[in-house]
């Protein structure tokens, strides 16, 4: 199945319910947050891609530092976020 160009209207109101939720603040550090990562995959859970429960704001800086599924949880322990039941 080819990759969608763009994000749809629900996906923009998606990301914007999660900034408000959180304050338009960053979950990690408390700085002004303009990402929103989704905190169980879209690949491995479709149907959560719009739940608000599934995204988190993240500033640039904290949203970089995912690269791997270790760092992913290695980060949020660090920061006392249990976002994943471990």
């Amino acid at each position: 199945m080819p990759r969608e160009i763009g994000n749809p209207p629900c996906y923009t109101s998606y990301r914007n319910l999660v900034k408000d939720r959180d304050n338009n603040k960053c979950r990690a550090c408390g700085r002004k947050g303009s990402m929103v990562k989704h905190i169980k995959s879209q690949k491995d859970y479709p149907e959560l891609r719009t739940e608000v429960s599934n995204g988190i704001t993240l500033c640039r800086e904290c949203y970089d530092k995912f690269f791997t599924v270790r760092r992913y949880i290695k980060f949020f322990k660090s920061k006392n976020i249990n976002i994943l039941g471990l």
